[in-house]
């Protein structure tokens, strides 16, 4: 249904983060598109699709698949998540500090940097039971996701 919903997503307005300075809350990802989603001809379609498949509706669906997501961000930045909290602590200072820029741009660019911030800790915060029930299926959920296919 990928290439549907990416006909779709077209009618929907812009989520907050979509465009501008703030990024979308990243622990909701699945849940806030199946809200946008509600009162399309798709989202029945999906609700067959995610009922066949054992989830009660599209919005049980969408709270596993918020977590997935969270869990595997959580995985892939690992160790990282050290080296890009200090990476970030640096730009941050950078923008700060930056006198070509005006207060106006230093601040879209600090929320900016804040929504990114906000994102990893959410990744961070992941329950280790979902990141030990997800470790098995790394390959797997990188192959399916991989747009090089």
């Amino acid at each position: 249904m990928e290439s549907e919903f990416d006909e779709m997503t077209e009618d929907f307005p812009a989520e907050k983060g979509e465009r501008g300075g703030e990024m979308p809350d990243m622990s909701r990802i699945f849940s806030s598109s199946i809200e946008r989603m509600k009162g399309h001809d798709l989202y029945n379609r999906l609700e067959d699709v995610v009922e066949q498949h054992g989830f009660a509706n599209p919005e049980s669906w969408a709270k596993t698949g918020d977590r997935i997501f969270q869990a595997w961000s959580a995985l892939e930045m690992g160790e990282q998540s050290n080296t890009m909290n200090q990476e970030m602590a640096k730009a941050m200072e950078e923008i700060n500090n930056n006198p070509h820029m005006s207060e106006a741009q230093k601040q879209q660019m600090r929320d900016m940097m804040g929504g990114a911030m906000s994102a990893m800790e959410t990744a961070s915060n992941a329950p280790e039971a979902d990141k030990r029930a997800l470790r098995p299926h790394l390959d797997a959920l990188r192959a399916a996701t991989d747009s090089d296919r």
